[in-house]
């Protein structure tokens, strides 16, 4: 499905989705990773939804990192800024493709998300 041969190059039309009344998707290759957009019809964002997912082998330490280099670099600010700028959610046993994975959510206002997958064994 990404198999990309340019630098900057947009996926065959079959990965664009359109859900009337809900959102339009689109994927785009960017030097061999898989950038998705989604527009949510529903409600309306800017600057739209960037989605950026990988699969890791421990989200729950990955967490703690992430947390612990937050808190570092926003150590002037209290939680509820902190949160306004960067927000941490760990799901337990979401569905991805047909598999149960555990999965940490980085999520940032403006509607960008960067997903990290554990398989389940």
């Amino acid at each position: 499905m990404n198999n990309c041969s340019s630098p900057f190059s947009i996926l065959p039309s079959s990965c664009k989705l359109n859900h009337p009344q809900t959102d339009r998707i689109r994927a785009y290759c960017y030097r061999h990773l898989l950038v998705v957009i989604r527009q949510d019809l529903r409600t309306p964002r800017p600057t739209g939804w960037v989605q950026l997912n990988f699969v890791v082998n421990d989200v729950t330490a990955l967490q703690q990192e992430l947390e612990t280099t937050a808190r570092a670099a926003f150590a002037t600010l209290d939680a509820a800024q902190r949160e306004h700028i960067v927000r941490f959610r760990l799901k337990s046993g979401v569905m991805r493709n047909q598999r149960k994975v555990d999965r940490l959510e980085v999520y940032e206002p403006e509607g960008f998300l960067i997903g990290f997958d554990q398989p389940r064994h």
